[in-house]
């Protein structure tokens, strides 16, 4: 269960119904496994932050928060914003990964739509591809430079960064990104080498390509 900064007791009653009243403490409850950290910030920011403005029990915050939604002012729509946080470090989260990819339109087709359930591999020219491009294509990858997927916000985002090659993986989190494929691809390719290819569903496919890209 995630910390919060207020500790909550919970009056239960443990045994049968004649048993005494104890309290327990916002410690002595587990639910589950621990939480990875991008997880526990998902649920303090949708479960526990929509759950309070929700559930407001005081009758004049109640009503000024009505008032605040309604009149959809900038505060209003600021206490219903929600963003997904950044992936920790890990075999399949490099240097200058795990954010969220951007999301343009392209030809009037949003970038999830082009690219589908698949690695995304962008460069700005196609020299910066190396040597990887076939073993990227091979994963079933989309492989493609900025000027084959034309788009401001791509190069505003490799600018933003001082990137000229950016891996996208299938959940749309930034892989990693860099000067070089070659380098990246070599960290990764033992591990993506060993999941099943994105047409290969059978037999546990789609479950043991699930875990091959967690963080």
């Amino acid at each position: 269960m995630m910390e919060e900064t207020r500790k909550t007791k919970y009056q239960v009653t443990i045994g049968d119904q004649s048993a005494r009243p104890t309290t327990l403490s916002f410690e002595d409850i587990q639910v589950g496994e621990p939480l990875p950290p991008h997880i526990k910030w998902i649920t303090a920011q949708s479960a526990i932050k929509f759950g309070q403005l929700v559930c407001e029990l005081d009758p004049a915050r109640a009503k000024a928060r009505d008032q605040s939604l309604l009149s959809k002012d900038q505060s209003s729509q600021d206490c219903l914003s929600f963003n997904l946080p950044k992936l920790e470090r890990g075999p399949l989260v490099l240097e200058d990964g795990g954010a969220l990819f951007v999301q343009p339109t392209i030809d009037g087709k949003r970038l999830d739509d082009i690219v589908g359930p698949r690695f995304l591999v962008l460069v700005r020219h196609v020299s910066q591809l190396g040597d990887s491009a076939a073993w990227w294509k091979a994963q079933g990858a989309l492989v493609a430079t900025t000027d084959e997927l034309h788009s401001d916000a791509l190069v505003k985002w490799l600018d933003r960064y001082g990137h000229d090659v950016v891996i996208v993986r299938p959940d749309r989190y930034v892989l990693g990104a860099g000067k070089i494929l070659d380098d990246m691809t070599r960290r990764v390719e033992e591990i993506l080498s060993a999941a099943p290819a994105p047409g290969d569903r059978q037999d546990g496919g789609a479950q043991r390509r699930e875990r091959a890209i967690q963080p």
